[in-house]
């Protein structure tokens, strides 16, 4: 990414290459690197999923781990805090470049539309599969159920599932929410994100809101001061979860709303990203002591449905908290050095918004199969990662990645990048 130029990322998508003739400053692969190692990581948390004794809409094994858990405890404390962290920084770079108006249209081209088309081709599969696994389901949930065999086949389940889609649409459920959206909540909460904070992004570009951001910028220059930003985190979460009590979707939701704000005021200004260079190696360690804490040292409560919090320490809520501590960390890692290019991310940071929608219909597809395996479950976790991700970039490489047309509908440009020479990226220091 760079400043001044990019097009508006999708989750997976970085903004357009730097001009080395232009003189425009360089790409921010940082940025790049970030978005594609998350997204990656999103395989081995939700195939880990299938093994964990959780109640949720997921496919099941008959045997699992609480060990397993904590795949998905570790990258879920960072992985979509700095997701929309990303988000928000190309959000900065992308409004360098075009009007509010434009940035509106491309948000819808880039996140809608790939989101409905999502929602109506590929997570029909997802709910096909589990509900296969478990008949049960689509009761449960509420589903508008007509036909006694709507599982004999996915031509029988697919009016089904419309039908369900209506009706959720209509008859709006926390389960019926899950049902449809499944992973793809990300893109949907990037979309009402992007459209709800333009007029405070616009503001911020304004030349108060510039004086805002370089006063803030100062004082994050002092040592230790960019920690100070994680109190906003942490008082969003703590009066969330005490407004909703027991639903911590909303406080996430906040949360995340709050992360991809600091995205983009803290791409406004180097000075940001220098203090998180200076400061990644004691903010990991905060970060890794705070997850410590909450998993090993805080008595354990009942978990609410739902309630993806890390819990509290002395009355202050830790998630918050947290997560800054991580971005920070990880962001001043990626600055220090992950600022350079490859063939490797090249093709990733294409691949990555395709990685994203589809690999949980990779991961339930293969693990129907593979749970009914009698063999160790840390080989079937094995297979199912590799296969999964083996299957998630076939279908890119020979069905999206060569057709403009799926290139679009998955929220990418009609035509790949050119490739690009690997050089390190001079702005990121």
């Amino acid at each position: 990414m760079r400043h001044g130029a990019a097009t508006p990322a999708t989750p997976a998508e970085p903004a357009e290459p730097a001009g080395r003739a232009t003189g425009k400053p360089a790409r921010r692969y940082e940025l790049d690197w970030i978005r594609a190692l998350v997204v990656l990581g999103l395989i081995p948390v939700h195939t880990a999923l299938i093994f964990t004794p959780s109640d949720d809409l997921y496919l099941k094994d008959t045997h699992t781990s609480e060990a397993m858990a904590l795949i998905g405890t570790f990258l879920g404390v960072f992985g979509m805090p700095l997701l929309f962290f990303v988000a928000g920084a190309a959000s900065w770079f992308a409004l360098g470049a075009r009007t509010s108006a434009r940035y509106a249209r491309e948000r819808v081209s880039r996140l809608l539309v790939p989101l409905i088309f999502a929602t109506l081709v590929i997570s029909p599969i997802q709910a096909y599969v589990v509900t296969l696994s478990d008949p049960g389901l689509a009761a449960a949930i509420g589903a508008p159920i007509t036909n006694p065999h709507y599982l004999d086949s996915y031509l029988s389940f697919y009016p089904q599932y419309l039908a369900s889609y209506a009706y959720f649409l209509g008859h709006p459920s926390v389960a019926g929410f899950v049902a449809v959206i499944g992973q793809l909540w990300f893109v949907l909460y990037l979309f009402v994100f992007s459209m709800m904070a333009l007029p405070l992004f616009t503001h911020l570009r304004s030349p108060r809101g510039l004086r805002f951001i370089e006063r803030l910028a100062e004082f994050c220059a002092r040592p230790w001061a960019i920690f100070a930003l994680a109190a906003p985190l942490a008082l969003v979460d703590g009066l969330a979860h005490a407004a909703w009590s027991g639903v911590g979707m909303a406080a996430e939701t906040l949360l995340y709303l709050v992360c991809f704000i600091y995205g983009y005021a803290l791409y406004a200004d180097p000075r940001f990203g220098q203090a998180m260079r200076r400061q990644w190696v004691p903010a990991l360690a905060i970060g890794l002591a705070l997850l410590i804490i909450a998993g090993v040292f805080l008595p354990q409560r009942p978990r609410l449905p739902y309630d993806n919090s890390m819990g509290s320490l002395f009355f202050i809520p830790l998630r918050g908290i947290g997560a800054w501590f991580w971005v920070v960390g990880l962001v001043g890692f990626a600055i220090t050095y992950l600022s350079y290019t490859t063939r490797l991310l090249r093709y990733l940071s294409d691949a990555a918004y395709p990685i994203y929608v589809l690999h949980v219909a990779a991961i339930v597809s293969v693990g129907y199969v593979v749970i009914g395996w009698d063999v160790p479950m840390l080989v079937k976790f094995a297979v199912i990662m590799v296969a999964a991700l083996a299957l998630t970039l076939g279908v890119y490489e020979f069905l999206i990645r060569r057709l403009p047309v799926m290139r679009l509908l998955f929220g990418l440009r009609a035509t790949p990048e050119p490739a690009m020479p690997p050089a390190r990226a001079s702005a990121a220091k």
